[in-house]
């Protein structure tokens, strides 16, 4: 892909020419499922977040603990996370439990706060994995994102006790 940068209408002074190349994933599993003592959890993997959806199979109510959730990237280190709902202004604050009632599922998505940039007027997520580098770069970019892993750790609360569940993601290839 070629971007254009400069251009100044008919009278054209300069131009400069950005080359990207971009980069798709392919994953070892895009769709993780782990079981816990009161139901299941399962992520999928998007290209900016992590769809996720927690099913109680049992006859007492879970809480997902969202202040003790996090990201784990590439390089292990764990990121703070917000899901759907929250304000972007508002990612940073104390984020209260999400009741799942027995037998019952919630879906909701999440993002790692460190991948979001934006303003009051709104914001986006950056990609979980790079999207595009510099075509000197692909070489490199590519045997270093393959087997890469990443991690969504949740923390659920069942009665009184913590459980806590961890969907690992590992890239398989790059295209």
């Amino acid at each position: 892909m070629v971007r254009a940068k400069d251009v100044d209408g008919p009278n054209i002074s300069e131009w400069s020419v950005e080359c990207i190349t971009p980069l798709s994933y392919e994953y070892s599993h895009k769709v993780v499922t782990q079981k816990f003592s009161a139901g299941i959890i399962t992520g999928v993997i998007g290209r900016e977040q992590i769809g996720i959806t927690v099913e109680n199979n049992s006859d007492q109510p879970i809480e997902i603990v969202w202040n003790d959730c996090s990201f784990v990237d590439r390089d292990r280190s764990a990121k703070r996370i917000f899901h759907s709902g929250v304000k972007y202004t508002e990612r940073e604050q104390a984020q209260p439990n999400t009741t799942i009632p027995p037998l019952a599922k919630v879906e909701d998505t999440v993002v790692p706060t460190a991948n979001v940039v934006g303003d009051q007027s709104g914001w986006a997520a950056k990609p979980i994995f790079p999207n595009e580098v510099p075509p000197e770069m692909a070489e490199k970019v590519v045997a270093s994102m393959t087997g890469a892993k990443v991690a969504l750790f949740v923390q659920l609360l069942v009665g009184e006790k913590k459980t806590p569940v961890t969907l690992l993601f590992e890239v398989a290839a790059v295209k």
